[in-house]
């Protein structure tokens, strides 16, 4: 029996795809309701937004936001998805409906699908519009973005107040966390793909 992480085929005997996953102790225990930034300043790919220097600090960055960028670099799957969502943060994860069936198999690309379709004009709203074809920013766009938050119509406390329905979102997605992405979960899955092979 084998696992692969990047498992692109999907009729290959007695290989199982396997995914990234975190320890349960690394979860949140409740979402942040007073978030302060509508989009996680952290651009994946842009070296320059890669500004913390410990944990701490990285994971606050996401428990401070309401939508954290994220999207297939070299694969589809990063733990950075695992630590967006473990941080009480909701992915815009950019073209989603095109991994694989066979990877990411223990995230919610669906409701990801649904999410991204529902509040993709953020992207355009507070990053420009050609984020979906960049994928990243300058740093001068970079900055401007943070301007934006000192105009209180673009502020996360009125963003929440005029969508209600982000915080149980994001309570959705911390209980999807804690019940299906934890290391525990996954060694739960090779005992049973296992089993179905040796016994």
């Amino acid at each position: 029996v084998y696992f692969k992480r990047e498992l692109t085929s999907e009729n290959i005997k007695n290989v199982y795809p396997i995914s990234f996953a975190i320890p349960k102790e690394k979860i949140v225990h409740t979402v942040n309701p007073k978030p302060l930034n509508i989009l996680a300043p952290l651009i994946p790919g842009k070296n320059w937004s890669y500004i913390y220097k410990n944990e701490q600090d990285y994971y606050q960055s996401y428990q401070n936001s309401i939508f954290a960028l994220t999207y297939k670099k070299v694969g589809w799957d990063s733990l950075r998805h695992y630590e967006i969502l473990m941080n009480g943060c909701i992915p815009l994860f950019l073209n989603i409906d095109k991994c694989p069936k066979k990877i990411l198999t223990n995230l919610p690309k669906k409701l990801f699908f649904d999410i991204f379709n529902q509040y993709s004009w953020i992207l355009n709203r507070f990053f420009p519009t050609n984020i979906y074809k960049m994928k990243f920013l300058s740093i001068e766009k970079f900055f401007l973005y943070f301007l934006s938050l000192f105009n209180k119509k673009h502020s996360a406390t009125s963003f929440i107040s005029k969508h209600s329905e982000i915080i149980e979102i994001k309570e959705q997605m911390i209980n999807y966390t804690k019940k299906n992405l934890t290391t525990e979960n996954v060694a739960k899955n090779i005992i049973s793909y296992s089993l179905k092979h040796y016994i």
